[in-house]
């Protein structure tokens, strides 16, 4: 695995890349080269971004002190990464990080805080998986024949400007989340309170809710 910290002055000249991206006097870029994986797991104040590359690394900008502190690690596939700035949920730093795969996710995890893009090309198109927690939001483009989809805590799945197809969709909502789903066509699961599932008049749905779930099909 290589590691570079760069300074503000040369941020975005990047591994790969060669590509000068300006960015603000506090702020330094740091790239990583890791391993081909398919499932990502992020945590805690990060904006990230998953993008298609025939090389796999990952860009992150912040401040430096941050970047030291960002753990990057890899196991059995799965890329994990944590920000670690602050000793808790109010001290964290925040970080972007630019996410580059040579093959599509199967799986994605947020948890605390997490702000994450994912372009259609990275989702794999048989299944695709993903974890939303407290307070995290996804946004996700592209097709997949299977979606399994669990958010808690007041993690959104919002609207993408391309928007995420699904032939078939489980849903676990809870605790204040919600979910957009206008583009499948099935979707079954369960819904606890507080949560709201959107869906298109034509899907066809199997969703059991309690007292205070909504299911929306005018918001597509």
């Amino acid at each position: 695995m290589k590691k570079v910290i760069l300074p503000a002055a040369l941020a975005g000249i990047a591994l790969y890349t060669g590509i000068i991206n300006f960015s603000f006097a506090d702020e330094q870029t740091r790239t990583e080269s890791v391993r081909a994986f398919n499932k990502l797991s992020v945590e805690k104040g990060l904006e990230v971004s998953v993008h298609c590359s025939d090389k796999n690394y990952l860009e992150a900008t912040g401040k430096a002190a941050a970047l030291e502190k960002l753990t990057v690690t890899e196991q059995q596939g799965t890329l994990q990464i944590s920000n670690r700035s602050g000793d808790d949920w109010e001290n964290i730093e925040p970080l972007t990080v630019h996410i580059y795969t040579s093959q599509p996710l199967q799986r994605l995890d947020a948890r605390f805080g997490i702000d994450a893009t994912v372009d259609g090309c990275a989702i794999a198109s048989d299944s695709f998986a993903a974890t939303g927690e407290m307070g995290s939001k996804l946004v996700l483009s592209g097709s997949t024949d299977t979606l399994t989809l669990a958010l808690a805590m007041g993690a959104t799945l919002d609207h993408a400007a391309q928007p995420l197809h699904v032939n078939q969709a489980t849903v676990e909502l809870g605790m204040g989340a919600s979910a957009s789903l206008c583009h499948a066509k099935s979707v079954s699961g369960r819904q606890s309170a507080g949560t709201r599932l959107s869906v298109s008049p034509d899907t066809q749905t199997k969703v059991n809710g309690s007292y205070g779930t909504s299911i929306v099909f005018d918001a597509c």
